[in-house]
């Protein structure tokens, strides 16, 4: 009964803001970055839970592109990133 009242009267919240990645516009812009200057590597930097995007979410598409390293910002995104990552970690 106790649960039930609680479920009853417990406030019903959702989150006022959605965030979606779009896989597709992610290796677009690296591409397009990259091309910019052929000669120089590019290594995107993934901190603060990939600037809120989902860590997990972004190393899994950034593993599609060429980069030759993904940088993390602290050690605990390290963690994660490597469960993810097929590319080598920079850690700064």
């Amino acid at each position: 009964m106790l649960r039930f009242l609680r479920k009853l009267f417990r406030p019903r919240l959702r989150p006022m803001n959605v965030i979606s990645i779009n896989r597709k516009h992610i290796l677009h812009n690296y591409d397009y970055l990259a091309s910019l200057q052929d000669s120089a590597a590019m290594f995107p930097v993934l901190k603060s839970n990939a600037y809120g995007h989902g860590l997990e979410q972004v190393v899994k598409i950034l593993n599609k592109t060429d980069a030759e390293y993904l940088v993390i910002d602290s050690y605990p995104e390290y963690v994660v990133a490597k469960k993810y990552s097929s590319k080598p970690l920079l850690l700064l």
